[in-house]
């Protein structure tokens, strides 16, 4: 879970962008260990598909939520000093509205991830069903 309570998507197990494959490209590694397997899978993507956006959005979210500590903190400080807060009170306003709008990105984004994810375990299941079967076919 992510401090927001949120949890991670079910199927990203790492999401790493690499520098030496230029800008705009991220690695992928998809898991499902969870499932009782241990299937990985990689992929590399440009920053358009919806998964580089989760990245960056997931991203996103811990450097505003840095931002919006730091705020705080100095506005705890300014109060201490008997000093005036109102413009940094004005900042972290804005970036809890920054904060709020990179969340519902970020869960728009999960769940169509997660939808594409249940579509493709649904895939492989049905065709490791119709594997099974033809076996069995052919051994009776």
């Amino acid at each position: 879970m992510d401090r927001t309570g949120t949890p991670f998507p079910r199927f990203l197990s790492t999401v790493a962008r690499r520098p030496q494959q230029g800008a705009g490209q991220f690695l992928i590694v998809l898991g499902a260990g969870h499932l009782g397997g241990h299937a990985m899978q990689s992929a590399r993507v440009g920053e358009d598909h919806p998964v580089a956006q989760l990245v960056h959005v997931e991203w996103m979210v811990r450097e505003i939520n840095g931002l919006v500590d730091r705020q705080r903190k100095l506005i705890e400080k300014l109060q201490e000093s008997r000093s005036d807060f109102t413009s940094a009170k004005i900042v972290l306003d804005s970036l809890m509205v920054t904060l709020t709008l990179h969340l519902q990105k970020r869960d728009q984004l999960r769940a169509m991830f997660n939808a594409e994810m249940a579509e493709v375990f649904a895939v492989c299941r049905n065709a490791s069903a119709e594997a099974r079967s033809g076996w069995r076919q052919q051994a009776a």
